[in-house]
């Protein structure tokens, strides 16, 4: 019988007022009341902690996780070391864990309290001194690397558990002195054969406790024929049980219906033998560190236990089927579970090349893991599979991520498919975040879609917002909400390898500041779906030469263009309506630009301090705002030509500065004519051939003239009336650049009947 069970009799006894004789139970309760009020300290020696009470030490853990071979000493501070404290060096219970790999007791250790060594999954070895009493409740449970115990000779009781899943132990000597095993002492270790002391009157069954569901029994050896069976059927279940024909095992094992057979049938083989399964979870775990169980197209890993000396290897197959999946939990059959001890202790992992299927959250718990290598076969990566990994390094199969399926919002796995982070909005991606991994080459491209989603936005969730509208003194006002973009979002130290900018085309926004001083970007593509270009979107962008923009984009914020000293060519898209103030300011090397139809308005400093050699502002243009039009070089006496095709355009003699300015164009009677006039500038009116500063069909007539009869009325012609240099620039209506033609007599006259502008 149990001890723990015959002191609770004992207890029962006093309490009905027995006459039983309890002294030895008293003088032991005593003692413990008198060791509680005791003095007691801690101390720590070598990486150990250490209470000392009443004259003993008792070992209560580590404070040194490099601690390998661990050798308990025989006393510290003159205190005998007797005991190895409850969960001393069970890492569930100890912030430091050492990894230990061997084990030696002090000569003066007796007891090994309940859990003491648990979970210690890399112990190898253990070395009992000949003192050892006592081995507590799951001591040395799920120590998988355990291979070898040397037992001493005054070992009286081992209880529950307590080398339960040491998976690698094939043998277990019992010393002379051992008066009780309690069950489940092997439970799934690698023990299969268990002899029973002829010295024992009763057994339990070590290969399972009464409480565990059974899974593989061992076979037990029987040959008193007077000890009983303990506990009842159940625990026995699976167990083969050797015994005399004539004896009390065998007759329990009828009763209970239990597997049982002779020592000569066992010996010459001749009973019901166990097979595993080589998935079993004993065999697995032993093999690989982990369980595993069937899914589609092969197995899943149920369960990682221990990796080896932090590295944790996912085998290609096991038994010849292939293992596809890692990190998928089956909330049904709570499958896949991590050791804690050992994610935290892996810092590199091996994926076999079979591994198609990454769980969400698959890598989590494995904070400290640094290396994940293979892989080559994944093509799906659940979502946040490698949340939390503040200190990975490395993982072998990023060339390959844009071929597999992942979680649009992972950031890890994003970053380095893309080197972008994004979020979901409304089934659209916006790009929050982009870092040096998004440069190729020198060459940033901002994708169409990932994982079939549109990349619709970039540091934003949406363009400006129009929350209403109203009309004042005539005018339209709308009022919008803009919004709430982060500033410099791309690194400086980014931007600073970023030469090329590729845009996808479901990109509707290039927000405020996005690519500021890009200073090495030198040209942009893409970017069809492009509606806005927010406020210094691309200033100080030194090296862009040349720019495209296409018929979606309706507006150009504020500065966009700021400070691009080598744009030369600018194409403006015809969809645009609205260009904001300093847009292109400061553009030096700007020399001419093409207005489309739409816009209304060049806003102030638009194009300040650009080098413009002509000018040509279309029909729609009804405001051109302050200093809209400078050049960087004043001291330059070349002169630009300046266009306006609009009759009543609002601008004034600072709208552009006419210091660098030789010619004006316009129509007669225009806000063009009275700036030249009073600015002293030539003024040239369209289609005014003849110069009589009015455009009638005598200014058609001599076009036709000048051309059938060149001798009297061309440049030199005799006759007084000839057309003059300035009448052939007015007469030059097409503005193609080819002088006057047929084509420009035909234009003012269906200019004269209504049908046609200049422009």
């Amino acid at each position: 019988m149990k001890i723990k069970k015959m002191i609770a009799a004992v207890t029962a006894l006093v309490l009905v007022g027995g006459a039983y004789n309890v002294t030895a139970e008293k003088s032991v309760i005593g003692s413990v009341f008198a060791a509680a009020t005791e003095a007691s300290a801690e101390v720590v020696k070598d990486g150990i902690r250490y209470t000392l009470r009443n004259g003993e030490a008792v070992v209560n853990g580590a404070v040194d996780d490099s601690i390998a071979d661990l050798v308990i000493p025989d006393e510290v501070d003159d205190c005998p070391v007797t005991e190895i404290g409850e969960s001393a060096f069970n890492p569930y219970y100890n912030e430091i864990h050492p990894h230990i790999k061997s084990l030696t007791l002090g000569k003066n250790v007796k007891k090994i309290c309940d859990s003491a060594f648990r979970n210690c999954y890399e112990l190898e070895t253990v070395t009992l001194n000949d003192e050892l009493e006592y081995i507590d409740d799951d001591a040395f449970s799920h120590c998988y690397s355990l291979k070898e115990i040397k037992t001493g000779s005054k070992l009286k009781q081992i209880d529950s558990g307590a080398f339960s899943f040491c998976l690698n132990l094939k043998s277990f000597e019992i010393g002379e002195s051992v008066e009780e095993i309690e069950g489940g002492v092997f439970d799934r270790s690698g023990i299969e054969v268990f002899e029973v002391p002829e010295r024992f009157t009763e057994i339990e069954n070590v290969f399972s406790a009464y409480d565990i569901n059974v899974y593989h029994g061992g076979i037990v050896k029987i040959k008193n024929p007077e000890c009983r069976l303990f506990e009842d059927k159940k625990s026995w279940e699976n167990t083969l049980i050797v015994c005399d024909e004539v004896s009390i095992a065998r007759q329990q094992a009828e009763y209970y219906n239990l597997t049982w057979c002779t020592f000569e049938q066992y010996e010459k083989g001749e009973y019901e033998k166990q097979e595993l399964s080589p998935l079993d979870d004993l065999i697995c775990v032993r093999d690989y560190g982990m369980s595993f169980g069937e899914t589609d197209g092969g197995l899943r890993i149920n369960g990682v236990q221990m990796s080896k000396d932090g590295t944790l290897i996912i085998p290609d197959e096991v038994a010849g089927i292939p293992v596809v999946e890692f990190g998928i939990f089956d909330e049904e059959n709570d499958h896949f579970s991590i050791n804690p001890v050992t994610a935290v202790d892996t810092k590199k992992i091996i994926l076999g090349k079979n591994i198609k299927r990454l769980g969400q959250n698959a890598f989590e718990d494995f904070r400290n893991l640094e290396v994940i290598e293979g892989g080559e076969g994944l093509e799906e990566i659940g979502k946040n599979a490698f949340a939390n990994l503040q200190n990975l390094k490395s993982i072998s199969f990023s060339d390959n991520i844009n071929d597999m399926k992942f979680d649009v919002t992972d950031r890890l796995i994003c970053n380095m498919a893309y080197g972008m982070e994004f979020e979901e909005v409304n089934g659209k991606l916006v790009i929050k975040e982009i870092g040096e991994n998004a440069i190729k080459d020198g060459t940033l491209v901002i994708p169409d879609e990932v994982q079939g989603m549109p990349v619709s936005y970039i540091n934003a969730a949406d363009t400006k917002e129009l929350i209403s509208s109203t009309v004042s003194n005539g005018l339209k006002l709308d009022f919008y909400i803009l919004p709430a973009y982060r500033s410099n979002f791309i690194a400086s130290e980014v931007k600073e390898n970023i030469k090329k900018v590729v845009i996808g085309k479901n990109i509707n926004v290039i927000p405020e500041e996005t690519f500021i001083d890009c200073t090495n970007l030198e040209s942009i593509e893409g970017g069809e779906g492009i509606e806005y270009i927010g406020e210094s979107a691309f200033q100080n962008c030194t090296k862009l030469a040349s720019l495209k923009l296409y018929d979606n984009v309706t507006e150009i914020d504020n500065s966009a263009f700021r400070g691009c000293t080598d744009l030369k060519t600018v194409k403006l898209g015809s969809g645009l309506k609205e260009m904001k103030m300093s847009a292109f300011k400061d553009c030096g090397s700007l020399e001419e630009i093409s207005l489309p139809n739409k816009i209304t308005e060049i806003d102030s400093y638009a194009f300040e301090g650009t080098n413009m050699k002509a000018i040509i502002i279309p029909e729609n243009i009804k405001i051109i705002g302050v200093d809209s039009f400078t050049w960087k070089d004043n001291s330059s006496e070349e002169k630009a030509i300046v266009k306006i095709y609009s009759a009543d355009c609002d601008f004034y003699s600072n709208s552009i500065d006419l210091n660098k300015v030789d010619k004006i164009y316009g129509y007669a009677g225009s806000t063009a004519e009275r700036i030249a006039n009073i600015n002293y500038k030539n003024f040239y009116a369209f289609g005014d051939t003849n110069c009589d500063n009015g455009v009638d069909m005598s200014d058609a007539v001599l076009i036709m003239q000048s051309l059938a009869n060149p001798n009297k009325y061309g440049l030199n012609g005799n006759d007084e009336h000839h057309i003059t240099e300035k009448g052939i620039d007015c007469a030059d209506v097409e503005g193609n650049g080819d002088g006057i033609t047929a084509n420009d007599a035909l234009k003012i006259q269906k200019y004269l009947l209504g049908q046609e502008n200049f422009s």
